[in-house]
C-alpha cells in the first residue's frame, strides 16, 4: 500500500499516537506512486521503458 501527500505535521501527529506504518510506503505526489509501481512492474516483468507502441492490455 502506498500513502501519498502526508504532511510533516501529519506524519509526526502519527508518529506521537502510535500509529504502525509498517508495510506501507509513502510518497510526495500520485504521480511518484505511480511511477515506482511503474518501474517496479517492469523490473518483474521485465517490459521495456517506453511501452507508447504497445497495445495496453499487454
Amino acid at each position: 500500500m502506498t500513502i501519498t501527500g502526508i504532511s510533516a505535521s501529519v506524519a509526526a501527529t502519527m508518529t506521537t499516537l502510535g500509529i504502525s506504518m509498517e508495510g506501507v510506503t509513502t510518497a510526495r505526489t500520485p504521480q511518484e506512486a505511480l511511477e515506482r509501481y511503474m518501474n517496479a512492474l517492469r523490473s518483474q516483468q521485465d517490459l521495456p521503458n517506453n511501452r507508447a507502441h504497445m497495445p495496453l492490455n499487454h
